[in-house]
């Protein structure tokens, strides 16, 4: 007995008694095969399986839609960005904000805003690293100051009151905040405890901004999103 088998043995074996037909042309992964049956269906006689009975006054129609069908494949574009609130899009508008303020020595009440931006007409943004840094090197942040960072006037949740040196301006802290068109975002600060000076300090807020109608850019997702 031969140790090779046969290919029709070996199908056999693998599939029993029913093999698998080879695919249409239309279906095979091969570019070529797909093209020329595309060809065909718009320049030669219209390929039916063998069970199919069409009407031969039905055939130009059936030419006339497999012409319009292999247009409109043509001509579509496919594009997997990623949705514009996730990471800029090709023609975003950078967002990088700061500024140097001094506070004054006296308990602040109210929060002093720094830093403001307003989402321009037909955009929409977002605000994805912050940061400040006091200039004087023994101060402790010891929550004799405060931050917050607010949306329309209203506190971000987790951003309002804290003390803590959460980032500064060369290594700013991640957040994530997504600004609707027209909306502003303001970075602020006061005095808690009141100093024997002023505090001079530096303060940023960075991002991007995109347009609406990109919607190749992922904008359409992320304005479904939020």
């Amino acid at each position: 007995m031969s140790d090779q088998a046969s290919d029709d043995e070996l199908q056999a074996r693998v599939y029993g008694a029913s093999p698998p037909q080879p695919l249409p042309e239309l279906q095979r992964p091969g570019e070529e095969d797909r093209l020329r049956a595309a060809d065909g269906l718009m320049r030669g006689p219209v390929p039916t399986p063998d069970n199919l009975v069409m009407d031969p006054k039905e055939l130009p129609r059936a030419r006339s839609f497999a012409r319009v069908l292999s247009q409109l494949i043509q001509n579509s574009q496919i594009t997997t960005a990623s949705p514009a609130h996730v990471a800029p899009p090709l023609w975003s508008d950078p967002i990088d904000l700061s500024a140097t303020y001094t506070l004054q020595a006296a308990v602040t009440p109210f929060y002093q805003s720094v830093i403001k931006y307003t989402v321009p007409n037909g955009r929409w943004a977002r605000i994805a690293s912050y940061g400040v840094d006091v200039t004087d090197p023994l101060f402790t942040y010891d929550n004799s100051i405060l931050w917050a960072i607010q949306v329309n006037g209203q506190n971000v949740q987790t951003l309002a009151d804290w003390g803590q040196h959460r980032g500064s301006i060369i290594q700013p802290r991640s957040t994530f905040i997504v600004l609707r068109e027209n909306w502003n975002v303001q970075f602020l600060v006061k005095r808690a405890v009141a100093a024997a000076s002023p505090t001079p300090m530096n303060m940023a807020i960075a991002g991007w901004a995109w347009r609406l109608r990109h919607a190749y850019e992922g904008t359409k997702a992320s304005i479904t999103s939020y």
